[in-house]
């Protein structure tokens, strides 16, 4: 019985400390998964073919959408400073 009871009273001292939190850092993407599309742009043979009023809308036009996706690139990129 005295055997019982000294297994019995050290099984306390066999519990093992409760977890802690631990925290750890860990390196994460600041880019999303999906980057807006890149706009199309006219080559120089397909800019030759148009009459100079037509080029310099295109050319308008182009620079346009350059100017917003490069907006946007930089809008992504600032997030990750």
């Amino acid at each position: 019985m005295l055997a019982v009871c000294v297994l019995v009273s050290a099984c306390e001292t066999f519990i093992p400390p409760k977890p802690q939190l631990v925290s750890v850092p860990v390196p994460a993407s600041c880019l999303p998964t999906t980057l807006p599309q890149r706009p199309k742009i006219s080559t120089d043979a397909e800019l030759s073919l148009i009459d100079d009023y037509k080029f310099t809308l295109e050319i308008f036009i182009e620079r346009r959408r350059l100017l917003d996706y490069s907006g946007e690139l930089e809008a992504i990129l600032s997030g990750c400073r």
